[in-house]
Order: C-alpha cells, then sequence, then structure tokens
C-alpha cells in the first residue's frame, strides 16, 4: 500500500465515519487538516505483522491518533 492508498482510506474513514470508534473519537478530538487534508505525520510500516500505521496529530494534545 502506498501513502496515498493510506490517506485516502484515512480521509475516508474520517469523513464517512464508517467504524463506530471513528465516531467516538471525532465527538471528543479534531485531527489537523492543512490545506483541507489530514495531516499525518508518519506512516509506519516497519510491523512485523505487515500493517501499516499512521500516525495523526491531534489539535491542542500531546499524543496521536494511530490508524492501522
Amino acid at each position: 500500500m502506498t501513502d496515498e492508498q493510506a490517506i485516502k482510506i484515512i480521509e475516508n474513514e474520517f469523513k464517512q465515519k464508517i467504524l463506530t470508534v471513528t465516531e467516538q473519537y471525532l465527538a471528543i478530538h479534531s485531527p489537523i487538516y492543512t490545506d483541507n487534508k489530514i495531516k499525518i505525520d508518519r506512516i509506519d510500516r516497519e510491523s512485523k505483522d505487515n500493517l501499516v500505521i499512521a500516525y495523526l496529530p491531534v489539535l491542542n494534545e500531546s499524543f496521536y491518533f494511530t490508524v492501522y
């Protein structure tokens, strides 16, 4: 999976809120957007299980929202 594919999946989930956990997260936290695109600080592919993990900064918080 390319970075662009991962970003597209994440942006779609944050718009559509298909997963209940996404809706719950967005009810109390705001991801950071730059030029109307969700900001992703890092995409990690170093997992043994071939997982792609994206780290999204959260507005006014010192932690990241991680998307697997």
